[in-house]
């Protein structure tokens, strides 16, 4: 905050104010995170599987996405279904072919009584030579969101309450009017005005936030008759710059002090 302009009757300050664009560039990681996860695990995996005259297996996976639709079919003939807990790997599915086991989804689960129920499922259609169809799908959508919103509903609430900081802060101290006007310009919610009488101000002072282990910052305040306080501008570690400011203020308000 700056004084632009001081006579023996009025004061004009000014502050610019970056925590709302710290703050917008801070959501980021939270809310790229977040669709990451979204984008990434919000998955329908459908698995196909139909056995033939020679009794061989033949299988293929579909995985619906938000990113479209990937269909593959699976090497060799289809030998068993197991559950891998390590690194969240899922259902895999081992088949006669030199390849590695095959993931059943393409991202990180969290291994749950469903993937156990899938892998029973697969294993009772290859030891039943009766059944010559198999159909089964891990419907992961709903919990691929809901894992994606912790990160995205963070990011979000940040760059509200950036959005609710002004950046930019105009104070206008008149006292032949007896009139104060503090006008707050924010980025996307418009100008703000209050006016408030000179005469109902007790003083002007330097606070300072209450961060436990940290280089302290200072706002300065207006503290009415009334009990109230009004904040007028950003944070800073420059305790003498506003200590000056308040002087100033406390000279216009009380000017035989």
């Amino acid at each position: 905050m700056q004084i632009i302009e001081q006579t023996s009757t009025k004061v004009r300050l000014e502050d610019n104010n970056w925590q709302w664009l710290w703050g917008i560039m801070f959501s980021i990681p939270f809310i790229s995170v977040g669709l990451l996860i979204i984008v990434a695990t919000s998955n329908l995996t459908k698995l196909e599987c139909q056995r033939n005259n020679s009794n061989k297996i033949i299988c293929q996976r579909t995985i619906i996405s938000l990113l479209g639709t990937e269909t593959i079919r699976l090497s060799g003939q289809l030998k068993e279904a197991a559950v891998v807990t390590e690194y969240g790997t899922g259902v895999v599915l081992y088949t006669s072919s030199n390849i590695n086991a095959i993931e059943l989804v393409n991202h990180r689960v969290f291994i749950r009584e469903k993937h156990y129920k899938i892998t029973d499922t697969v294993n009772a259609f290859i030891n039943n030579h009766q059944q010559l169809g198999l159909k089964i799908q891990q419907d992961d959508r709903w919990s691929g969101f809901l894992e994606g919103i912790v990160f995205l509903l963070p990011g979000i609430a940040i760059i509200f309450k950036s959005l609710a900081i002004p950046k930019q802060i105009f104070c206008d101290f008149d006292q032949s009017s007896d009139q104060i006007i503090i006008k707050k310009q924010h980025q996307f919610l418009g100008m703000f005005t209050q006016q408030i009488k000179l005469s109902e101000v007790l003083k002007a002072s330097v606070t300072q936030i209450p961060l436990a282990n940290r280089t302290p910052w200072y706002l300065i305040q207006l503290e009415l008759k009334l009990g109230k306080s009004i904040s007028l501008s950003s944070p800073t570690r420059d305790y003498r710059h506003y200590q000056h400011i308040v002087n100033t203020i406390n000279y216009l308000i009380q000017p035989k002090i």
